[in-house]
């Protein structure tokens, strides 16, 4: 059963408001799941050579026997009680769960492929800082729906 989450994502979580705001739902979650993060950074190349050095890196850092959940436009979209029950599903069956959140130019096919799941959060495009707001919240409100917790409905 998956008790680590690792979220990893392209690009500094710079914007203080938002940091502040994760590292609350954090600290909610935290009697569920290890949330750790970690961050690549951007190299500053031209977008193939950027997707390249990108997704390099982002593949080093994912454990052979975690879940992988790829955040990406083209994926598949889930409402949150959905999100909740594939969720569920993934943390029953796995030892840790992985979620990637690329840079401004997305990932690699090489990415992708090693996806067990490709999600959209929506048909707009985010910030890696919002995508992972959504993601911690979203976590956050998966740790309620099973506690049975009124808030999330």
């Amino acid at each position: 059963m998956a008790k680590i989450i690792y979220l990893i994502s392209v690009g500094k979580l710079s914007n203080q408001n938002i940091s502040a705001i994760c590292n609350e739902y954090i600290k909610r979650i935290s009697p569920f799941f290890q949330i750790i993060q970690k961050e690549i950074k951007e190299f500053g190349l031209k977008e193939s050579e950027e997707i390249n050095k990108e997704s390099e890196k982002l593949l080093e850092l994912i454990s052979k026997d975690s879940f992988v959940i790829v955040c990406d436009q083209n994926g598949v979209m889930l409402s949150s009680q959905n999100f909740f029950e594939k969720l569920d599903n993934i943390v029953q069956r796995s030892k840790s769960i992985t979620i990637i959140i690329g840079g401004a130019y997305g990932l690699s096919n090489q990415v992708k492929e090693r996806a067990d799941l490709i999600l959209s959060l929506s048909p707009m495009t985010f910030t890696h800082q919002t995508a992972r707001l959504i993601l911690i919240e979203q976590i956050y409100r998966y740790c309620m729906f099973k506690e049975k917790h009124p808030f999330i409905k």
